[in-house]
């Protein structure tokens, strides 16, 4: 019976980098401007908000992003409890060119802007599986352990997503999820 092995990748991409389609952050600290995606705030406003909102022109939405540093990163789309080691990073957000280039849209209505900002809530998901190594791949391994089959470059526990990368002829009469999810429960480091 072959036997699936969920690791951590240890060579993964910066999706605000390396992919495309990515959008825009607005950012007021140094370790998180990634070139061409990133805007970076120069200070000299009362706060970052009306720093965004005086520099920033076009955008079709936006979210606030915060940022928890204590013996590592962590980011997310509400502020964090915590007032001495959080504090909100930047704006992530899509330009108005953006979205039109994305949906092949003219003009960016209400339900659409709502779009965009769910959007933009699974990017700040993204953004903490890559700032806190929360990325894996797998193995299909025979019964004496020998390679069979292996990808890399999942971000977060997607279960859906190894799955339909998996062979049924692999693993016959299993559900595909199931094997997934307890491999999941015995990660290798």
């Amino acid at each position: 019976m072959n036997k699936l092995v969920i690791k951590k990748d240890s060579f993964y991409e910066n999706p605000f980098t390396d992919w495309d389609c990515m959008p825009m952050l607005f950012s007021s600290h140094r370790d998180y401007n990634w070139g061409d995606q990133s805007v970076m705030a120069e200070g000299g406003y009362n706060s970052l908000t009306e720093e965004f909102e005086a520099r920033v022109k076009d955008v079709a939405a936006s979210i606030p992003v915060y940022l928890y540093r204590h013996s590592g990163d962590t980011v997310s789309s509400k502020p964090f409890s915590c007032p001495w080691d959080s504090g909100q990073l930047g704006y992530l957000y899509f330009t108005k060119e953006q979205a039109r280039e994305m949906y092949s849209i003219k003009r960016i209505s209400a339900k659409k802007k709502a779009q965009l900002e769910e959007s933009l809530r699974r990017h700040v998901k993204l953004l903490d599986y890559y700032v806190t190594g929360q990325v894996y791949g797998f193995e299909v391994q025979d019964q004496d352990g020998e390679h069979i089959d292996s990808c890399w470059g999942f971000y977060g526990e997607d279960v859906e997503g190894i799955a339909s990368n998996l062979s049924q002829d692999d693993f016959p009469d299993q559900d595909l999820k199931k094997v997934v999810e307890e491999a999941f429960e015995n990660i290798e480091y």
